[in-house]
């Protein structure tokens, strides 16, 4: 008996399929047939449905939302290190951290029909329902095919068919950050100065902002804000790096 078939064999007996268990729903969202849907039943269990095993205890899903948890964050981490090779440790946890926050995978959960499905939920809920469902999902999923079909499922009909990973890179950039750690890996001195503020019509005040890299000038930048001028003169200067200049 392998890993995964002594933690299945520990689910609750109550949670035993039976015929009103929505296969043909969930077999849609996942992509695949589940080989054990006594595990995804459990998934689906919120705490608010006030279920009890033949013994009278409580059961939900809340043990796969804690396991889905963590795999959810190792096989994020592998498809952002192998889609971005060029981005260092510090903005791949930044990523990272996007895309696993509650309000993604909320998102998510919804997106992809699994508010249908959770059992117990009934009037005005709290938003969160949904993303916790999806992380006791995975949680199952993994339970049930292994890593890499969670794998799969995850990088490919989760985020792939939800998240566009370039998009969302872009607009999470923060090159100034990136400038710094490259620096210190590199050991050089990085050093922003920003110009006198000069009202713009209509009486919108703009800032100019220059780096240097020890004390040479590597880009320069214009905004609305000190902090967007200091990031689009990085955003030139990481540019002339990856140049070789």
């Amino acid at each position: 008996m392998n890993i995964f078939e002594k933690l299945a064999s520990k689910l609750p007996k109550s949670a035993e399929v039976d015929p009103t268990f929505p296969l043909q729903e969930l077999t849609e969202i996942l992509g695949f047939e589940p080989q054990r849907p006594e595990v995804y039943k459990l998934s689906l269990i919120t705490r608010a449905a006030l279920e009890k095993d033949k013994e009278g205890r409580r059961i939900d899903n809340e043990r796969l939302e804690y396991l889905g948890d963590a795999v959810l964050e190792s096989i994020v981490s592998d498809i952002l290190y192998n889609h971005f090779p060029q981005f260092a440790e510090g903005y791949l946890t930044v990523l990272r951290s996007k895309m696993v926050k509650r309000d993604m995978l909320n998102t998510l959960g919804e997106q992809i029909g699994l508010g249908k499905l959770l059992h117990g939920i009934k009037g005005k809920i709290h938003r969160n329902v949904y993303g916790n469902g999806l992380e006791a999902l995975i949680g199952a999923v993994y339970l049930d095919r292994g890593y890499e079909v969670c794998k799969d499922f995850v990088a490919n009909r989760l985020y792939g068919q939800n998240v566009n990973l370039d998009k969302l890179a872009e607009r999470e950039e923060n090159f100034k950050s990136r400038l710094m750690e490259w620096g210190q890996k590199k050991r050089k001195t990085i050093t922003f100065e920003v110009f006198d503020e000069e009202p713009q019509p209509p009486n919108q005040t703009q800032f100019f902002a220059k780096v240097y890299i020890d004390g040479i000038e590597y880009g320069s930048g214009v905004g609305v804000a000190k902090r967007k001028a200091e990031q689009a003169a990085s955003k030139q200067a990481l540019r002339l790096i990856e140049l070789g200049n």
